[in-house]
């Protein structure tokens, strides 16, 4: 799915985010570090959008981003539509919300969304010591025409899976020098990302955005990383029970070809006087359950093709670019020779056994689990039920015995397989401390004093803990690696650790599994 997602959409493959006066004044900044960016070798493409906060309540805020040169959500970086349609690109008051800002605010299409912006003036000044003066620059209505999403929105742990929306270049060319733009986003599209090219970039938007805040990473490890362990956890969900089921649907078609054989073959001996070869007698045996094991096929065949229209399913189908029906010729070509065969021989197998001299029926043989359940006292009910249950007998009165218990265990180890990973994944998304993740919300501070807002919100009920968490890059061996400090301000909030402890000094880090 993923794979399909960023062939369609034209993913970019690393993000660059600078953050600094000119950037947050004028939207035409982020298209000149796009430019200087685009210069470094191995980068094919480059787009920008500004991100424009606007207070839609007292307490919260979302993001418009808008590409002021149509660079970004057009050729590359596309959105993928789930409702509606994209803002036109001459209207600067249309946009296109993702699906979580749609369910966090309650929005559909048709909607206003409004409330007040930053001003550039604001903006600049905080990236050189000012204090930010909050919402008071003009108040935006915006209307919702679409919902989308996009790469960072498919993961169940994204960072940054919150509520935004996107504007077309109209937003940025209209209001970009009224509204104060917070971040600038450059995506590029390359052609590899070791940690040499990861350098030159970092050092390229060092130089264009000077000594203010940027940072470079890989869209692999903001989102698609995260994104493949949740669909590759899903699709072993999903093919555990789709292998067990069909081992143990074959197994219940085994069962039943066998007496099927054995009564069509219920007239052999006269076939036999009448001096029809064996071959020829195999052929009126088998006849039935061939043509059983064909019309099943096609049905099954009919099935899949019905049922792919479900798939993918969970969060993996939030990112399916093509959902409804698909034929897989190639899966389902061998699938359908494999048990093809595996049915034919069987059904041969059978039919052998059927026609033969010694397939007759003959007198049953005394049955040895029935005769050491007697011995240990088992009562006469349940010594006949040990013989009808584990016996095969021989000639036509033979049962399938052994692919009939091998095929209860497989069915019950299909359930159980499913009901235990649906389990640990459940268990893992509702304690987000399994995977790092120790805190329930990284909420925007955009007050004047940053840790006397987050004391005074560690007094609110039901706040276990708070801490100040920032992000920065380090260099590690002449590597940039995304870093973060967590500093806790009251209550319980570490980091999970799995090998080692915490750093205690400022010259310790520790180092995340990747």
């Amino acid at each position: 799915m993923l794979d399909r997602f960023e062939r369609a959409n034209d993913v970019s493959d690393v993000e660059v985010i600078g953050l600094s006066p000119d950037l947050g004044s004028s939207p035409a900044a982020g298209v000149d570090l796009a430019a200087a960016l685009e210069g470094v070798d191995g980068v094919e493409r480059a787009g920008v959008a500004a991100g424009f906060p606007l207070g839609i309540t007292e307490d919260d805020y979302f993001m418009v981003y808008s590409s002021l040169d149509d660079s970004r959500y057009a050729d590359m970086d596309r959105l993928l539509l789930d409702e509606g349609r994209m803002p036109a690109p001459d209207e600067p008051d249309e946009i296109a919300v993702n699906a979580t800002a749609a369910a966090a605010l309650d929005l559909e299409l048709g909607d206003v969304v409004s409330g007040p912006t930053l001003t550039p003036e604001a903006v600049a000044a905080s990236f050189t010591g000012g204090a930010l003066a909050g919402f008071v620059g003009p108040s935006l209505e915006l209307r919702v025409v679409g919902i989308i999403t996009r790469g960072q929105d498919l993961p169940d742990r994204s960072t940054s899976a919150s509520t935004e929306a996107i504007g077309s270049p109209a937003f940025a060319a209209t209001y970009g020098d009224s509204v104060g733009s917070y971040v600038s986003q450059v995506g590029l599209v390359t052609d590899g990302t070791s940690e040499a090219f990861l350098r030159n970039v970092t050092d390229a938007a060092r130089t264009e955005v000077g000594d203010f805040e940027i940072g470079v990473e890989t869209t692999a490890s903001t989102w698609g990383d995260a994104t493949r362990d949740t669909n590759r956890t899903l699709a072993l969900a999903v093919g555990a029970f789709t292998g067990l089921a069909a081992l143990a649907g074959t197994l219940v078609v085994l069962q039943a070809l066998s007496p099927e054989v054995q009564l069509a073959s219920t007239h052999d001996p006269v076939a036999r006087g009448l001096g029809m070869t064996r071959r020829a007698r195999m052929a009126v045996a088998t006849g039935p359950a061939l043509l059983a094991i064909t019309i099943g096929i096609v049905a099954g065949l009919a099935a899949a093709v019905l049922a792919s229209g479900l798939f993918p399913i969970g969060r993996a189908r939030k990112g399916e670019v093509d959902p409804g029906l698909h034929l897989d010729v190639v899966t389902m070509g061998t699938v359908t020779v494999l048990l093809a065969l595996v049915l034919a021989a069987w059904t041969a197998r059978a039919s052998w056994r059927a026609t033969s001299v010694s397939g007759q029926a003959r007198l049953p043989r005394p049955s040895r689990l029935a005769g050491r359940a007697a011995r240990l006292g088992a009562p006469p009910s349940a010594v006949v039920g040990v013989r009808m249950a584990f016996e095969r007998n021989t000639g036509r009165a033979t049962v399938p015995v052994r692919s009939a218990v091998l095929g209860s265990v497989v069915a019950v180890g299909a359930v159980m397989a499913v009901l235990v990973l649906a389990q640990s994944a459940n268990a893992v998304a509702d304690d987000p401390a399994r995977f790092g993740w120790v805190w329930s919300t990284v909420p925007d501070n955009l007050s004047e004093d940053p840790e006397a807002a987050a004391y005074q919100a560690a007094e609110l009920d039901d706040v276990a803990g708070i801490g100040l968490l920032g992000f920065s890059t380090v260099e590690s061996r002449g590597v940039p690696l995304p870093a973060a400090a967590l500093e806790a301000l009251g209550g319980t909030l570490a980091v999970a650790v799995v090998d080692g402890r915490l750093p205690a000094t400022g010259s310790e880090i520790a180092l995340a599994h990747r």
